[in-house]
This record gives C-alpha cells, sequence and structure tokens, in this order.
C-alpha cells in the first residue's frame, strides 16, 4: 500500500488579522459563510489556501484564495481583489484560477489520498475529485474601487477578462477603508463588511 505524504497540515483559519487589505477582505468573506450572487446562485465557503500542488517539495504552491460549492452543487474557487490602485490586473487573476483548476484535475486522487488538506475550523467537507464531476464556477471578487482602477477611462467601464467557461467577476460595494476604519489603531481585529452589502454580490 502506497504511504501518505507528510503534507502541509492546515490548523486554524485566523478571524484576527493585522492588515486592511486583501487577507482582510478573504476573512471577512469566508466567516460569513455564504453569499448571493446576483441572478446565479447562492455560494456556501468551505475552506481557503489549500495547497493544490501535489508534487511539490516545499512551501505551499498554488492556494486558492477561496473554496465553496454552490447551491447547483457545483464546486468554485475565488480569486479575490482589493484595493485602489488595482493590485494585479483582472487577466492575471484569470491565469490564477485556470491554474488551481489545472493542478487540481491533474493532483485531486493524491490529494483526497493524502487527507489532511483542510483546516479545522473549514466550513464543510468535499472532495478534491467533487472538481472532476462538472465544470466549476470561477469567480473574480473584488471591491468597487478595484474594478474602477482597471476601467476603461472613457467607457468608464471596468476592463474584463476574456469570456471563458464557467468564469464570472463580481463587484462588492464596499469603500478601500473600510478595514481601516475598523482596525484603528489595535493591533489586530476581526474584519467585517455588513450584511446588506454582503450577502449579495454584483455580476459585472
Amino acid at each position: 500500500m502506497a504511504k501518505k505524504k507528510k503534507w502541509t497540515e492546515p490548523g486554524l483559519i485566523s478571524r484576527e488579522v493585522n492588515t486592511c487589505s486583501e487577507t482582510a477582505f478573504q476573512r471577512a468573506i469566508f466567516f460569513k459563510r455564504k453569499v448571493h450572487i446576483k441572478g446565479l446562485c447562492d455560494v456556501t465557503w468551505l475552506d481557503m489556501e489549500l495547497p493544490v500542488d501535489a508534487e511539490r517539495k516545499s512551501g505551499r504552491g498554488h492556494c486558492p484564495d477561496l473554496i465553496g460549492r454552490s447551491d447547483n452543487n457545483d464546486m468554485v474557487l475565488c480569486e479575490l481583489k482589493f484595493g485602489k490602485p488595482g493590485n494585479g490586473d483582472p487577466n492575471e487573476a484569470k491565469k490564477q484560477l485556470d491554474d488551481y483548476y489545472e493542478s487540481i484535475i491533474k493532483n485531486y486522487r493524491s490529494l483526497d489520498f493524502n487527507n489532511c488538506l483542510h483546516h479545522s475550523n473549514s466550513n464543510g467537507v468535499f472532495l478534491w475529485e467533487d472538481f472532476t464531476k462538472g465544470y466549476p464556477i470561477k469567480i473574480i471578487a473584488a471591491n468597487d474601487d478595484y474594478w474602477e482602477s482597471w476601467a476603461n477611462p472613457r467607457k468608464k467601464q471596468p476592463i474584463l477578462p476574456p469570456k471563458d467557461r464557467g468564469l464570472i467577476c463580481c463587484s462588492v460595494r464596499i469603500s478601500s477603508n473600510i478595514f481601516r476604519d475598523q482596525k484603528g489603531l489595535k493591533d489586530k481585529y476581526e474584519p467585517k463588511i455588513p450584511d446588506g452589502i454582503f450577502w449579495e454580490w454584483e455580476v459585472l
């Protein structure tokens, strides 16, 4: 019988952070548990930042920002962007999502066999094999300021990646200062987004 690898073993996902940027955005989304993608589906966030490069010798390698499942039972990969001016363009985010999916399809047997790739306070159970049972939804989610920083100056519309199977771009209606205001002078804090804004994301 094959021997299981010593693999990255995620512990607890911390609720508190000391940053006001993308990591704060990620935690606020994940611990909200669910989101509604307007006109499409609801998504439950299952886990985050899990390595998908089964052959990597050291470090984490590719780690999707968020992993979820829709109410239609589609698996979901989400790449987050936050801030102004934009950090990393939307085409780069699309490439990251494509790379995550390619790695999962290549490595899912090994990832499931080494069954330790889930945080202890994750929101639900899934197998990496689930990604082979249909095509996943790939989401690029960012706040308004990010999309505006990548907007066409004449049409004032976000410059989005080319349309691709399963890819959607979503805008979350919050200011880039929201987490800075919450943190204030504290060393660490728990980032949050108001319920009304957070529950529904706009599709661009």
